[in-house]
């Protein structure tokens, strides 16, 4: 997906966030949320850990359809989002 490494221009597969947290070992892969529980919270955030960092980094005032532009190989915690709706880009 994009210019990262010799990933093609466009994403060739899509699954779901499946196990308990935190989703580790994810090979490198960017994020969608595809609906928020309650979308009038300001609460909404996933953490993420973003390939080639050691720290990591947390998106909040996600929405319902919000595509999470970073390259993750970890999934660590979710407020507002049911695991169902997090998808993971490859």
């Amino acid at each position: 997906m994009g210019q990262y490494g010799n990933q093609p221009d466009f994403a060739t597969k899509v699954s779901e966030l499946l196990g308990d947290s935190p989703h580790e070992n994810l090979n490198s892969a960017a994020i969608y949320i595809g609906a928020v529980i309650d979308p009038d919270s300001t609460e909404t955030s996933i953490t993420v850990l973003p390939v080639g960092n050691t720290d990591a980094v947390t998106f909040s005032g996600l929405t319902s359809g919000s595509f999470i532009p970073v390259i993750v190989n970890s999934v660590i915690d979710y407020n507002n989002i049911d695991k169902k709706e997090i998808l993971l880009i490859y």
